[in-house]
């Protein structure tokens, strides 16, 4: 596995985070709280689960927000950028975060390398 994976994964989670419903979203607020990604008896509504690599990346998400402020400010960036519209530059993006468009490539890059990482780990194989 390497960046261009987890980037790929991470485009296929941000269509499906866009294409999900308010509510769909909400369910899934509490599963990537957990790195197991169930919380003890927690149990998903019918057809929110959502396909098992935006899971994983769910998860991923998750488990490195819960890290430390810097990697929570990570997550946020490449939220920020992932689920941008189309039209935005990431200059627009840097600057409604009110950050430098260099600290937002550096969150993005720091975010998307600790997913590969935690992917790594838990021995997921994409291709």
């Amino acid at each position: 596995m390497d960046l261009k994976t987890v980037r790929y994964l991470l485009n296929s989670w941000a269509i499906w985070h866009v294409k999900a419903s308010p509510s769909t979203r909400c369910a899934l607020a509490g599963f990537q709280e957990v790195p197991s990604g169930r919380p003890p008896g927690a149990r998903l509504p019918g057809r929110v689960e959502p396909p098992e690599p935006v899971r994983d990346v769910i998860q991923a998400l998750g488990a490195i927000e819960a890290l430390d402020t810097r990697h929570r400010q990570a997550v946020g960036a490449l939220r920020a950028v992932y689920l941008r519209t189309h039209n935005a530059k990431l200059a627009e993006v840097a600057e409604s975060l009110g950050i430098a468009t260099k600290t937002l490539e550096g969150r993005r890059q720091l975010a998307e390398t600790a997913i590969l990482c935690f992917l790594v780990a838990r021995g997921r194989r994409y291709r």
